[in-house]
Protein backbone atom coordinates (compact mmCIF):
# COMPACT_ATOMS: atom_id res chain seq x y z
CA UNK A 1 0.00 0.00 0.00
CA UNK A 2 2.81 2.40 0.83
CA UNK A 3 5.54 3.43 -1.54
CA UNK A 4 9.12 2.31 -1.13
CA UNK A 5 10.60 5.15 0.92
CA UNK A 6 14.24 4.34 0.17
CA UNK A 7 13.67 4.55 -3.60
CA UNK A 8 11.09 7.32 -3.83
CA UNK A 9 11.86 9.82 -1.09
CA UNK A 10 14.19 12.73 -1.83
CA UNK A 11 17.44 13.01 0.07
CA UNK A 12 16.17 16.00 2.03
CA UNK A 13 12.81 16.77 3.63
CA UNK A 14 11.84 20.22 4.84
CA UNK A 15 9.94 21.80 7.71
CA UNK A 16 8.78 25.44 7.50
CA UNK A 17 8.72 27.39 10.78
CA UNK A 18 8.16 30.89 12.21
CA UNK A 19 11.11 32.15 14.24
CA UNK A 20 9.00 34.81 15.97
CA UNK A 21 6.93 31.99 17.49
CA UNK A 22 8.72 30.72 20.60
CA UNK A 23 7.11 27.29 20.23
CA UNK A 24 8.34 27.03 16.61
CA UNK A 25 11.89 27.74 17.74
CA UNK A 26 12.11 24.47 19.66
CA UNK A 27 12.73 22.50 16.47
CA UNK A 28 16.13 24.21 16.30
CA UNK A 29 16.93 25.27 19.86
CA UNK A 30 15.90 21.93 21.40
CA UNK A 31 16.28 19.76 18.23
CA UNK A 32 12.73 18.67 18.98
CA UNK A 33 9.95 17.25 16.81
CA UNK A 34 6.42 17.71 18.14
CA UNK A 35 3.87 15.13 17.02
CA UNK A 36 0.40 16.59 16.62
CA UNK A 37 -2.85 14.76 17.18
CA UNK A 38 -5.52 14.24 14.55
CA UNK A 39 -7.56 17.29 15.56
CA UNK A 40 -4.99 20.03 15.01
CA UNK A 41 -4.72 20.50 11.23
CA UNK A 42 -5.91 23.44 9.13
CA UNK A 43 -7.69 21.26 6.56
CA UNK A 44 -11.03 20.12 8.14
CA UNK A 45 -10.67 16.79 6.30
CA UNK A 46 -7.02 16.21 7.17
CA UNK A 47 -6.84 13.24 9.58
CA UNK A 48 -10.60 13.62 9.98
CA UNK A 49 -11.85 11.83 6.87
CA UNK A 50 -15.35 10.36 6.95
CA UNK A 51 -15.58 6.61 7.53
CA UNK A 52 -16.57 4.91 4.27
CA UNK A 53 -17.39 1.21 4.36
CA UNK A 54 -18.37 -0.95 1.39
CA UNK A 55 -21.88 -2.35 1.72
CA UNK A 56 -20.83 -5.97 1.85
CA UNK A 57 -20.10 -7.66 5.14
CA UNK A 58 -17.92 -10.78 4.97
CA UNK A 59 -19.14 -14.14 6.19
CA UNK A 60 -17.04 -14.57 9.33
CA UNK A 61 -17.18 -18.33 9.59
CA UNK A 62 -15.84 -18.70 13.13
CA UNK A 63 -18.25 -16.07 14.48
CA UNK A 64 -21.18 -17.68 12.67
CA UNK A 65 -20.33 -21.14 14.04
CA UNK A 66 -20.11 -19.73 17.56
CA UNK A 67 -23.49 -17.97 17.19
CA UNK A 68 -25.16 -21.06 15.71
CA UNK A 69 -23.74 -23.28 18.45
CA UNK A 70 -25.24 -21.03 21.12
CA UNK A 71 -28.58 -20.96 19.34
CA UNK A 72 -29.04 -24.69 18.57
CA UNK A 73 -27.03 -26.12 21.46
CA UNK A 74 -24.48 -28.00 19.34
CA UNK A 75 -21.79 -27.43 16.75
CA UNK A 76 -23.42 -26.99 13.32
CA UNK A 77 -22.68 -29.51 10.56
CA UNK A 78 -20.73 -28.57 7.42
CA UNK A 79 -24.01 -28.65 5.49
CA UNK A 80 -25.63 -26.21 7.92
CA UNK A 81 -22.62 -23.89 7.73
CA UNK A 82 -22.72 -23.90 3.90
CA UNK A 83 -26.44 -23.11 4.02
CA UNK A 84 -25.84 -20.24 6.44
CA UNK A 85 -23.17 -18.84 4.10
CA UNK A 86 -25.55 -19.11 1.14
CA UNK A 87 -28.32 -17.29 3.02
CA UNK A 88 -25.91 -14.68 4.42
CA UNK A 89 -26.63 -11.96 1.75
CA UNK A 90 -30.38 -12.33 2.22
CA UNK A 91 -30.03 -12.11 6.00
CA UNK A 92 -28.10 -8.86 5.70
CA UNK A 93 -30.63 -7.40 3.27
CA UNK A 94 -33.50 -8.14 5.63
CA UNK A 95 -31.61 -6.87 8.66
CA UNK A 96 -29.95 -3.47 7.85
CA UNK A 97 -29.19 -3.04 11.54
CA UNK A 98 -26.41 -5.63 11.11
CA UNK A 99 -24.61 -3.34 8.66
CA UNK A 100 -25.10 -0.34 10.95
CA UNK A 101 -23.57 -2.31 13.79
CA UNK A 102 -20.62 -3.27 11.55
CA UNK A 103 -20.02 0.40 10.65
CA UNK A 104 -20.15 1.33 14.33
CA UNK A 105 -17.48 -1.26 15.09
CA UNK A 106 -15.25 0.14 12.32
CA UNK A 107 -15.77 3.71 13.56
CA UNK A 108 -14.92 2.76 17.14
CA UNK A 109 -11.90 0.77 16.00
CA UNK A 110 -10.46 3.55 13.85
CA UNK A 111 -11.07 6.19 16.53
CA UNK A 112 -9.28 4.10 19.15
CA UNK A 113 -6.24 3.80 16.86
CA UNK A 114 -6.24 7.30 15.40
CA UNK A 115 -6.54 9.11 18.72
CA UNK A 116 -3.19 7.54 19.66
CA UNK A 117 -1.28 8.43 16.49
CA UNK A 118 1.18 11.31 16.49
CA UNK A 119 1.98 13.04 13.19
CA UNK A 120 4.92 15.18 12.09
CA UNK A 121 4.61 16.75 8.62
CA UNK A 122 7.34 17.73 6.17
CA UNK A 123 7.67 18.48 2.48
CA UNK A 124 10.08 17.52 -0.26
CA UNK A 125 9.81 21.10 -1.56
CA UNK A 126 11.66 24.13 -0.26
CA UNK A 127 10.76 26.52 -3.11
CA UNK A 128 6.96 26.74 -2.89
CA UNK A 129 5.81 30.31 -2.38
CA UNK A 130 2.53 28.98 -0.93
CA UNK A 131 4.37 26.87 1.62
CA UNK A 132 6.54 29.78 2.65
CA UNK A 133 3.44 31.94 2.91
CA UNK A 134 1.31 29.47 4.86
CA UNK A 135 3.82 27.87 7.21
CA UNK A 136 6.72 30.34 7.55
CA UNK A 137 4.97 33.54 8.62
CA UNK A 138 4.49 34.96 5.11
CA UNK A 139 8.15 34.41 4.13
CA UNK A 140 9.42 36.01 7.37
CA UNK A 141 10.25 32.60 8.84
CA UNK A 142 12.76 29.87 8.07
CA UNK A 143 12.97 26.31 6.81
CA UNK A 144 15.04 23.36 8.08
CA UNK A 145 16.22 20.53 5.85
CA UNK A 146 16.68 17.01 7.26
CA UNK A 147 18.58 14.01 5.97
CA UNK A 148 15.73 11.69 5.00
CA UNK A 149 17.44 8.32 5.26
CA UNK A 150 19.05 9.14 8.61
CA UNK A 151 15.72 10.38 9.91
CA UNK A 152 13.87 7.28 8.73
CA UNK A 153 16.50 4.99 10.25
CA UNK A 154 16.29 6.81 13.59
CA UNK A 155 12.48 6.57 13.69
CA UNK A 156 12.45 2.89 12.71
CA UNK A 157 15.03 1.99 15.35
CA UNK A 158 13.49 4.05 18.14
CA UNK A 159 9.93 2.95 17.39
CA UNK A 160 10.50 -0.60 16.15
CA UNK A 161 8.05 -3.34 15.15
CA UNK A 162 6.22 -0.96 12.86
CA UNK A 163 5.20 1.48 15.59
CA UNK A 164 6.65 4.43 13.68
CA UNK A 165 7.55 5.11 10.07
CA UNK A 166 7.82 7.68 7.31
CA UNK A 167 5.04 7.83 4.71
CA UNK A 168 4.45 9.76 1.51
CA UNK A 169 1.06 11.51 1.46
CA UNK A 170 -1.29 10.40 -1.31
CA UNK A 171 -3.50 13.05 -2.92
CA UNK A 172 -6.88 11.79 -4.08
CA UNK A 173 -10.27 13.02 -5.17
CA UNK A 174 -12.19 10.51 -3.04
CA UNK A 175 -12.12 9.33 0.56
CA UNK A 176 -10.65 5.82 1.06
CA UNK A 177 -13.14 2.99 1.51
CA UNK A 178 -12.82 0.24 4.09
CA UNK A 179 -13.44 -2.97 2.17
CA UNK A 180 -15.51 -4.99 4.57
CA UNK A 181 -14.47 -8.16 2.77
CA UNK A 182 -11.17 -7.59 4.55
CA UNK A 183 -10.85 -8.98 8.04
CA UNK A 184 -11.53 -6.44 10.78
CA UNK A 185 -7.95 -6.84 12.00
CA UNK A 186 -7.05 -4.67 9.00
CA UNK A 187 -8.57 -1.60 10.66
CA UNK A 188 -5.04 -0.47 11.58
CA UNK A 189 -4.04 -0.44 7.90
CA UNK A 190 -7.23 1.46 7.06
CA UNK A 191 -6.41 4.09 9.68
CA UNK A 192 -2.93 4.56 8.24
CA UNK A 193 -4.36 4.99 4.74
CA UNK A 194 -6.70 7.66 6.12
CA UNK A 195 -3.76 9.43 7.78
CA UNK A 196 -1.75 9.65 4.56
CA UNK A 197 -4.62 10.66 2.26
CA UNK A 198 -5.39 14.30 1.45
CA UNK A 199 -7.63 15.98 -1.10
CA UNK A 200 -5.85 16.41 -4.42
CA UNK A 201 -5.98 20.23 -4.28
CA UNK A 202 -3.28 20.07 -1.57
CA UNK A 203 -0.86 18.23 -3.85
CA UNK A 204 1.38 21.29 -4.17
CA UNK A 205 2.63 20.53 -0.65
CA UNK A 206 4.39 17.28 -1.72
CA UNK A 207 4.04 16.14 1.85
CA UNK A 208 5.65 13.34 3.84
CA UNK A 209 4.59 12.33 7.32
CA UNK A 210 6.16 10.54 10.23
CA UNK A 211 3.35 8.63 11.94
CA UNK A 212 4.00 7.04 15.34
CA UNK A 213 1.58 5.07 17.47
CA UNK A 214 1.03 6.36 21.02
CA UNK A 215 2.82 9.65 20.27
CA UNK A 216 -0.08 12.12 19.90
CA UNK A 217 0.75 15.49 21.50
CA UNK A 218 4.27 14.44 22.45
CA UNK A 219 7.77 15.54 21.45
CA UNK A 220 11.01 13.66 20.86
CA UNK A 221 14.63 14.73 20.54
CA UNK A 222 16.12 14.28 17.08
CA UNK A 223 19.86 13.53 16.67
CA UNK A 224 21.68 16.63 15.49
CA UNK A 225 23.44 14.85 12.64
CA UNK A 226 20.04 14.54 10.91
CA UNK A 227 19.91 18.33 10.49
CA UNK A 228 21.39 19.33 7.11
CA UNK A 229 20.50 22.90 6.23
CA UNK A 230 18.68 26.09 7.15
CA UNK A 231 16.96 28.41 4.69
CA UNK A 232 16.05 32.00 5.57
CA UNK A 233 12.78 33.40 4.22
CA UNK A 234 13.27 36.25 1.80
CA UNK A 235 11.42 38.64 4.15
CA UNK A 236 13.20 37.44 7.29
CA UNK A 237 14.69 40.22 9.40
CA UNK A 238 18.44 40.57 9.81
CA UNK A 239 18.02 40.23 13.57
CA UNK A 240 16.34 36.85 13.23
CA UNK A 241 18.95 35.69 10.74
CA UNK A 242 21.73 36.58 13.16
CA UNK A 243 19.96 34.87 16.06
CA UNK A 244 19.57 31.65 14.07
CA UNK A 245 23.17 31.72 12.86
CA UNK A 246 24.52 32.13 16.39
CA UNK A 247 22.37 29.30 17.76
CA UNK A 248 22.95 26.98 14.81
CA UNK A 249 26.71 27.51 14.80
CA UNK A 250 26.79 26.79 18.53
CA UNK A 251 24.59 23.68 18.57
CA UNK A 252 25.26 22.02 15.21
CA UNK A 253 28.17 21.06 13.00
CA UNK A 254 28.47 21.45 9.24
CA UNK A 255 25.05 23.00 8.66
CA UNK A 256 24.61 24.64 5.28
CA UNK A 257 22.85 28.00 5.03
CA UNK A 258 20.64 29.30 2.22
CA UNK A 259 18.23 32.12 1.58
CA UNK A 260 15.00 32.22 -0.38
CA UNK A 261 14.54 34.75 -3.17
CA UNK A 262 11.78 35.48 -5.65
CA UNK A 263 12.20 33.91 -9.06
CA UNK A 264 12.29 36.30 -11.99
CA UNK A 265 10.63 33.75 -14.29
CA UNK A 266 8.30 31.50 -12.26
CA UNK A 267 5.79 31.70 -9.43
CA UNK A 268 8.16 30.03 -7.00
CA UNK A 269 11.14 30.81 -4.84
CA UNK A 270 14.80 30.33 -5.68
CA UNK A 271 17.00 28.86 -2.95
CA UNK A 272 20.45 30.44 -3.00
CA UNK A 273 23.49 29.33 -0.94
CA UNK A 274 24.90 31.84 1.54
CA UNK A 275 28.63 32.19 1.43
CA UNK A 276 30.29 32.31 4.82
Amino acid sequence: MHKNIEKKTPKTLYKFRDWSNEYNRRILVENEFYFSNNYSFNDPYDLQLPIRVSHKIPFFKDSIIEAMTQKIGRVPTDKEIRLAEKLHPQLLKKNPAIFELFIKEIEEGTKEIEDRLGVFCMSKRNDSSLMWGHYANSHKGFCIGFDTLKLKKFINEKFHNGRGDLHEVEYKSEVPIFDSYVDQSKIKDYSKSRFITKFQHWSYEDEYRIIIDKMANQAIKIPKNIYKEIIFGYKMSELHRKEIRIIADTLFKDLEFYESKKSSAKFEMVIVPIKN
